[in-house]
């Protein structure tokens, strides 16, 4: 961490103290849960195995799950014992007047247990966390990305209990907080149709035939964990004269994606087009996924979609790889400066560089093999 960041924590700690003592005392009730992920798809969807494993929560009256709101629509098929709510991120950072008037709403709702799923902790998710007011409050790890050491050790005494904290792969955590709460570990993980269901897809499959559609994520929204672009036009070139390509992405990524396809028919474009409930089942209904190390490439792993994914090793092993087989390809050049956190001190990301298209062209035809034999 930079001074920069040593300096805005400290400033975001004396708020914390600051709401400590100021918001309303917490109506606690008995038998009531509040799960908290406030990271992005990827981490959303690691926690869904909770979601899949609901009879461990049989004994609560009310389970709340909070994340941020731009994502609720990805679970807005979602039917089951849990109530997904949101806030808005950037209000929570920026405005203090809607920070108290949140924390106090949570407050009001009154919390038996609190348990905070995030990834990378940092000062304003460990706020949410600590000023619900519950009972007992857990956590998966002490992966302090966003709090430096000092902070981390700080906040990681006020937890009631650490699960996992000797654990890197936070699928492997949330298994653990599954034993920990009474379940069998990964007992139903890919238990898909209670997360995700087949509603709103017609549109989009009246164009594509999605049993020779492969799906293409090139770009992440962390452009240091992409790979080359002249390496995916190259994929793109090749494959699209034997399948039909679907190059999906935000609004934002139109024009990268329109390069990628470059005016040929047989390669389609969905720019910000879908809803975020649509995409698991693009996802499950298309022939292969290729992706990044990101949100997508969760989706598609739930789905159980054959996939390659180029993960690089900025977080090697945190997230990717995880349940690899000949369906499921991650692509990568060892290095020795594996879980940099995406901070490159050579002169390109070599892990993801030395990946050539032809390596992954050849993953390609193997891992549509397997599938076709099944």
């Amino acid at each position: 961490m930079n001074i920069f960041d040593h300096i805005k924590n400290h400033i975001e700690l004396i708020v914390y103290f600051v709401l400590r003592i100021s918001l309303p005392k917490s109506k606690m009730q008995n038998h009531t849960l509040l799960l908290i992920n406030t990271g992005f798809i990827g981490d959303l969807v690691v926690s869904t195995v909770l979601i899949e494993n609901q009879d461990i929560f049989s004994n609560y009256e009310k389970v709340q799950f909070l994340i941020k709101e731009q994502y609720l629509d990805l679970f807005s098929n979602y039917e089951g014992k849990i109530e997904f709510i949101g806030y808005n991120y950037k209000k929570y950072k920026f405005s203090l007047i809607y920070k108290f008037e949140f924390l106090s709403k949570l407050r009001r709702e009154g919390f038996e247990k609190c348990i905070h799923l995030t990834a990378a902790r940092g000062i304003l998710n460990e706020e949410i966390t600590h000023l619900v007011g519950a009972k007992e409050v857990i956590t998966l790890n002490s992966f302090w990305e966003y709090l430096g050491k000092n902070l981390g050790k700080y906040f990681d005494g006020k937890y009631s209990k650490i699960v996992a904290n000797n654990t890197l792969n936070e699928y492997e955590k949330h298994s653990e907080l599954l034993q920990y709460l009474g379940g069998d570990g990964y007992k139903n993980i890919f238990n898909k149709g209670i997360t995700f269901n087949e509603e709103n897809i017609d549109k989009i499959e009246k164009h594509i035939d999605f049993t020779d559609a492969i799906v293409i994520a090139p770009f992440s929204s962390l452009m240091n964990r992409e790979w080359k672009k002249e390496y995916y036009f190259e994929v793109v070139c090749k494959l699209k004269d034997i399948y039909q390509v679907v190059l999906i992405g935000t609004k934002n990524q139109k024009k990268d994606l329109e390069e990628l396809k470059n005016r040929d028919e047989n390669v389609w474009v969905l720019a910000g087009e879908l809803k975020l409930h649509e995409i698991p089942i693009l996802l499950k209904r298309a022939r292969l996924f290729i992706g990044q190390d990101s949100g997508l490439t969760h989706i598609a792993l739930k789905m159980g979609t054959p996939l390659i994914a180029l993960i690089g090793g900025g977080e090697f092993g945190r997230f990717f790889p995880f349940m690899e087989s000949e369906k499921v390809k991650y692509l990568y050049s060892q290095m020795d400066c594996f879980l940099c956190h995406w901070v490159c001190r050579k002169e390109e990301m070599f892990c993801m560089t030395d990946i050539t298209p032809k390596i992954l062209l050849d993953e390609v035809e193997k891992v549509i093999r397997v599938g076709n034999d099944n």
